[in-house]
């Protein structure tokens, strides 16, 4: 977390926490991507890929 306050550490306030924002949807959507990902190996190794996935 330094290293991101250090980045924005020159920008106004909205400026920094629109940034955070930023990083933490991106992380949020890396990790629901990764477990969306581990439920689809799950389904094949289960041998039911031939299920339709649910959004």
């Amino acid at each position: 977390m330094n290293v991101l306050f250090e980045e924005v550490s020159g920008m106004s306030a909205s400026g920094a926490t629109a940034t955070s924002r930023a990083v933490a949807g991106n992380v949020r959507f890396k990790a629901v991507a990764e477990l969306a990902s581990m439920a689809d190996m799950g389904r094949k190794a289960d041998g039911f890929h031939d299920w339709p996935v649910r959004s």
